[in-house]
């Protein structure tokens, strides 16, 4: 009798559960009807329909919306192992096997994905899917060829409150320019400003595998009225890369020339590596070494020639389905390559720089960026009795408005500000500018 009450009792407890467990599944459905992706992943990724009473059909509906539910967030690699739970059941689920492709797509495992798509592409489905299905394979394609370009272009209009100091171009020329003649005298100006960037990339075999991979960048800033200020920069980065599933590899080799107020100001060469790794689905590590020779090319300036050991570590992790947040952890030591007696060449520099990005929708995307900087030189200046610190702190806000898949506008402000130990160096400084960006 102990023994049939016994079994009663754990039918009924088995019973009650799987009721449970599809309450769950239905809940997390609607959820997933709401786009409310997040509960619906959370609700499905600990739901357990395996024992005997649940049905092949239940256990791939809880797949299904796992992996639909994983994809929407940019869990991909979860996605992924929920859509090939569901074809393994069911092989003839074919909206499973069309998300599996998706998915496949955006791991980047093209070949796997060009096979799923011309499956679902070869059944009954109808012309719209298949018109779709046609621009994956298109983008494969692309994808898969030895030789793969893209091209930026930039141009727009910036509010200089403080022509007189660095910053400004330091987001491009992070430690090429130096310090360029600042003046404590504050004056305003505005400038406009051109780039044109061009990203090639030759695949030597499988996708993914080696490649060898070159950046041609071009910048110019033209004042109004402060034409002494004016910049062109051009650099040209090589070098090979070795790219897995989870992480990449590369040494890049570059040579930067920048000319200053129409003058040939300097010129850099560098070589360093870059390894890069996905922690999880929404959680990447990046690492940068740099040993960059920076040489002056302006008859009398040979003083300031010098070596830079720059080093950083950075993650980025993605939040949520419409935010992400990157920070970087930046050190670099600069050393003359002489015995010149300018004072402001040898530093050491610690940084860092925190971005927090929002996706309000398909058309509106925003930032906002902090810059910490802390500059430590090495010999004494004779006129202060001291040797030069400065800190700086910069804060940026943007606003992306996306015009069209290839071009966008941007509205951006940046308030920074510089306190140091030695008056002329200490400054603050506002930028209003408007850029508008095409892709190609």
């Amino acid at each position: 009798m102990k023994k049939i009450v016994g079994m009663s009792i754990l039918c009924c407890g088995l019973l009650f559960a799987n009721n449970i467990g599809m309450q769950n599944l239905t809940n997390a459905q609607k959820s997933y009807e709401k786009k409310d992706f997040q509960n619906s992943y959370l609700i499905l990724k600990d739901l357990n329909l395996s024992n005997e009473d649940a049905s092949e059909e239940s256990i791939g509906k809880l797949n299904f919306y796992l992996g639909r539910s994983a994809f929407e967030l940019g869990k991909f690699q979860e996605a992924y192992s929920a859509f090939e739970r569901v074809l393994i059941i069911q092989p003839n689920h074919t909206r499973a096997r069309l998300e599996f492709a998706r998915t496949l797509y955006m791991l980047k495992m093209y070949e796997d994905a060009k096979m799923e798509f011309q499956k679902v592409r070869n059944s009954n489905v109808p012309d719209p899917i298949k018109q779709n299905i046609d621009l994956f394979l298109t983008q494969i394609e692309k994808a898969t060829q030895r030789h793969a370009l893209s091209q930026v272009l930039m141009f727009g209009i910036q509010y200089d409150s403080n022509v007189n100091s660095v910053y400004g171009t330091e987001y491009l020329l992070p430690t090429t320019i130096g310090d360029i003649a600042i003046n404590s005298e504050k004056k305003s100006d505005h400038f406009f400003e051109q780039m044109y960037m061009a990203n090639h990339r030759y695949d030597f075999g499988d996708t993914g595998g080696y490649s060898w991979d070159s950046t041609f960048l071009l910048y110019a800033q033209q004042y109004d009225e402060t034409h002494s200020k004016n910049i062109e920069f051009s650099s040209l980065t090589t070098g090979p890369t070795y790219a897995a599933s989870k992480y990449s590899f590369s040494i890049p080799l570059s040579y930067e020339r920048l000319r200053y107020a129409s003058e040939t100001y300097l010129h850099a060469g560098s070589l360093g590596f870059k390894y890069t790794r996905f922690l999880s689905d929404t959680l990447m590590f990046n690492n940068a070494y740099t040993y960059k020779i920076k040489r002056n090319l302006i008859s009398g300036n040979e003083k300031s020639d010098s070596n830079i050991k720059d080093v950083s570590v950075g993650f980025y992790k993605i939040l949520t389905d419409k935010s992400s947040i990157n920070s970087t952890v930046t050190y670099a030591e600069e050393r003359k390559d002489n015995s010149g007696i300018d004072v402001n060449v040898a530093k050491d520099k610690k940084g860092l720089n925190l971005t927090y990005s929002y996706t309000f929708n398909e058309l509106y995307k925003s930032s906002i960026a902090y810059l910490h900087e802390e500059s430590n030189y090495k010999q004494e200046n004779a006129l202060f009795g001291s040797q030069r610190e400065d800190i700086t702190n910069n804060i940026t806000l943007a606003l992306i408005r996306t015009l069209s898949k290839n071009s966008s506008v941007n509205v951006k402000y940046t308030k920074g500000n510089t306190n140091s130990n030695q008056a002329e160096y200490q400054y603050d400084k506002d930028i209003y500018g408007l850029n508008y960006m095409y892709q190609f």
